[in-house]
């Protein structure tokens, strides 16, 4: 009896437990639902139009919305993922028919990628000014991967201080204006993106600050980028090409950082007016623009480094102020010469009242370029006669060269007497052999384009070789040979005695 009673408390108590654990359990699930995700396309799936899909979502629910066009325009209002499936029949497209933006986001959050938006504007004023193919007025959102065009700004930032928004890898085209940053917006990162063929700006900022502009291409706008009482912000590794101007900052835009860009073939490739000033630029590059630079009205700013950089020229270590590449610095300062090999120019470049003291040699990055590697064929074989060689060197990545080593057989004078390198029957560098004395089995290049003593050659380019050798140099006896650095082929060696061969590649190092 006694047993019996205790299996019956220990059953009990057992099952306590377990109703205990199971009231625990559904408290820690309440609330806790997994996020949906509904499926938006023209006709057979939950739902035929986004909008209404997203009346019915929950906070951080997934839309997914197939190839079709939808006529709609589209408030996003809570925090959800927008994803546009291409399911064979392109991005899907939403059209707003010209009755105001495409697609707003006002929530904060929200994730939009994948979509074609197009005819996002409206027809009276007002409704124009804030109207876009996708208008933002929220926060910490991501749009990526979208296109957006005939609308009246591509994408608008437009509230007050909309911040820490994503804008990366859109395509932005035939709108009036491409990107809009108005009335405080900061803190937002504009990457990747593609701003071509828009009627007035490809990027306008009023009254933003703080935000990042990096690797974007602007191209064939209106005007590139325009800047109005906009500080403090970061434009970087762009390229600004074809525009009516490049870059151009108004009225107060102070403090601006711009770096890295490409700016070519613009009408002014940068213009600064009415005190926009202390923003500092350096290391771009200005190039075939009308004028290189424009500075107007009490604007003064800093045209080189502030601070020492550590680069890399003719393959010395250099460390120093660093300014800007002016296509037109020859033109206009013919009698300049470089300081002491570091590839700056000694004579400033000046714009208007302002000058770059530290004007560039050459493209900004070339002061960067990846360490340098080598063409080598390796050793060949003995025997040997002087001659002529002619073929085609194609390396496999891209290298600067500044001299011709030539392995010679042993116990000879083996040599180069001469090198001419050709790219499409134009001549790029030359060398010549300067005697037996020094290091006389290396050949210095010199280029015929800008006089310096070294050549970049491109991965996958083609060059032409025309080696003219002395005494006994080495040769491998093949017709083509990959070999370190590339591919080297023969195309002809005529030898001293005007014999003419095919498979006599010449023993050499370039580096």
């Amino acid at each position: 009896m006694e047993n019996e009673k205790r299996v019956k408390i220990r059953k009990r108590e057992s099952l306590i437990i377990t109703s205990l654990f199971a009231i625990f359990a559904l408290d820690a699930c309440v609330g806790c639902v997994s996020a949906a995700t509904y499926i938006v396309c023209p006709s057979g799936c939950d739902y035929t139009s986004i909008q209404a899909a997203i009346t019915v979502t929950d906070p951080s629910d997934t839309i997914e919305v197939h190839s079709g066009i939808y006529y709609e325009l589209v408030n996003v209002k809570k925090q959800l993922t927008l994803r546009g499936v291409d399911t064979g029949g392109g991005k899907p497209v939403v059209d707003a028919r010209r009755r105001g933006s495409a697609i707003t986001l006002t929530a904060d959050g929200i994730t939009l990628e994948g979509f074609a938006v197009t005819n996002g504007t409206g027809m009276g004023m007002m409704e124009f000014l804030w109207t876009a193919g996708i208008r933002i007025t929220s926060n910490n959102n991501i749009i990526t991967n979208n296109t957006v065009s005939n609308s009246s700004r591509g994408i608008t930032l437009c509230s007050w201080d909309p911040g820490n928004n994503y804008i990366k890898g859109n395509t932005i085209s035939n709108n009036k204006e491409g990107i809009g940053l108005w009335h405080s917006s900061s803190n937002n990162t504009f990457t990747g993106n593609s701003l071509s063929n828009n009627i007035w700006y490809g990027i306008y900022l009023y009254n933003s600050s703080n935000n990042s502009i990096i690797g974007n291409t602007v191209c064939n706008n209106g005007e590139g980028f325009w800047f109005y009482s906009s500080n403090n912000n970061k434009i970087t590794g762009n390229t600004v090409c074809n525009n009516g101007d490049g870059i151009c900052l108004y009225f107060s835009s102070n403090n601006n950082k711009i770096t890295g860009n490409i700016v070519c073939n613009n009408g002014d490739g940068i213009c600064l007016y009415y005190s926009s000033s202390n923003n500092k630029i350096f290391l771009n590059n200005f190039i075939n623009n009308t004028a290189n630079a424009f500075s107007f009205h009490d604007a003064t700013n800093i045209w080189n480094s502030t601070d020492e950089i550590t680069y890399t020229c003719k393959y010395s270590t250099h460390t120093n102020y660093m300014g800007n590449y002016w296509s037109d610095y020859k033109e206009m300062y013919p009698n300049a010469k470089e300081i002491y090999g570091c590839g700056i120019w000694d004579m400033p470049y000046s714009i208007s009242f302002d000058h770059d003291f530290h004007p560039l040699i050459q493209p900004w990055e070339n002061y960067f370029a990846p360490a340098a590697s080598i063409f080598d064929t390796g050793t060949g074989t003995y025997p040997s006669i002087k001659g002529t060689h002619e073929g085609t060197i194609k390396p496999s990545s891209s290298i600067n060269v500044s001299k011709l080593y030539t392995y010679p057989c042993a116990r000879t004078g083996g040599h180069t007497e001469s090198i001419k390198l050709e790219e499409n029957g134009t001549v790029i560098a030359n060398g010549t052999w300067d005697g037996y004395h020094e290091d006389w089995h290396n050949i210095t290049l010199y280029n015929v384009t800008d006089g310096t003593h070294y050549v970049t050659l491109l991965q996958d380019h083609e060059y032409n070789y025309t080696i003219r050798t002395g005494s006994y140099p080495q040769i491998l006896h093949a017709a083509s040979k990959e070999v370190t650095g590339g591919t080297i082929t023969c195309t002809s060696f005529v030898d001293a005695n005007g014999k003419r061969y095919s498979k006599m590649i010449p023993a050499i190092r370039l580096e």
